[in-house]
């Protein structure tokens, strides 16, 4: 059982974009301990995980039986798991965002809603829905599925309020996609899966299984990951693993094909790999307080954290 405990820390918050640094998190074995710093972006309920964003956007899904509240700032000593997202060994809450703080996340681009001005950045296991805020759908164009983007804004409820979206001049066929799945077609060989992790866009995307890859495997209401090709708007699934929990990101029985990391845009973009120190706005304190639980997938999304001024 992997044990997981959150620490509460108050101290200065840093002015405008978050500079925390991202120490080293490549791929590595289950059992290999690593430290990722930076902001939580993002809840994925059903994954019981959260998302923490570095410096330069890059998104990492950490799996948590206590999920540290949005926006705080978080050093998570994490075990990577065998579907590539990771597991909290211990979590310490250094700071949260003021009001109106901007953050950045970076990854393909998936599902795209011109209508409602809205579009999905994925990575490995999240999925987040990117709303074009304000001015922001009328001044920028809507990115394009497949583009490499850097979306900046603040955290809005189950996603993100985009101030502005920099389309890294980059597309990619193979992504990522994070969701629930909505349906099963055997008949015709297809799941459908939410667009967005937390399916707050209530849209699915139709998937193509391909023979030797089993569409019996699924059934509606389970997390998963998905890495899938898009061959001129047609979806078709590459891999699979389960994301539900704990227990299933790390079931290698629940896995299809091998996802590997040659596509994966959030693990090809990490500018934290090489980094050996830690932001200075992490090394100031006030008081701590700390709780233990388990990460084992217990279905827990309560969030603990505080908010400093």
């Amino acid at each position: 059982m992997t044990h997981h405990k959150l620490i509460q820390r108050t101290g200065a918050s840093a002015a405008g974009m978050v500079a925390v640094a991202l120490l080293s998190v490549g791929p590595a074995s289950a059992a290999s301990t690593h430290q990722l710093r930076g902001t939580v972006v993002h809840h994925n309920i059903r994954a019981h995980s959260f998302v923490v964003a570095a410096p330069n956007g890059t998104l990492y899904a950490v799996h948590a039986g206590r999920l540290p509240a949005l926006g705080s700032r978080v050093s998570v000593a994490v075990t990577r798991l065998a579907n590539g997202t990771f597991a909290a060994r211990r979590t310490e809450v250094t700071g949260h965002l003021r009001r109106g703080q901007a953050v950045r996340a970076h990854g393909v681009v998936s599902y795209v809603d011109a209508a409602t001005h809205t579009y999905t950045v994925s990575a490995r296991g999240v999925s987040l829905l990117v709303h074009a805020a304000g001015r922001a759908h009328m001044t920028t164009t809507m990115p394009t599925v497949g583009s490499v983007v850097t979306s900046t804004g603040t955290l809005a409820a189950g996603g993100m309020d985009a101030q502005s979206t920099d389309d890294q001049g980059q597309s990619s066929p193979y992504f990522q996609l994070e969701g629930v799945v909505l349906s099963v077609d055997t008949t015709n060989g297809t799941i459908t899966v939410s667009a967005d992790d937390n399916n707050l866009s209530g849209t699915g995307i139709t998937v193509s299984v391909p023979a030797p890859l089993s569409v019996a495997v699924y059934q509606p209401g389970q997390e998963v990951e998905l890495q899938v090709q898009d061959v001129n708007g047609t979806y078709s699934l590459l891999g699979s693993s389960s994301d539900q929990g704990y227990q299933g990101a790390n079931d290698q029985a629940d896995q299809q094909d091998n996802q590997g990391d040659q596509n994966n845009q959030g693990d090809q973009n990490n500018q934290g790999d090489s980094s050996s120190s830690s932001s200075s706005s992490d090394s100031s304190s006030s008081s701590s307080s700390s709780s233990s639980d388990s990460s084992s997938g217990s279905g827990s999304s309560s969030s603990s954290g505080s908010s400093d001024s």
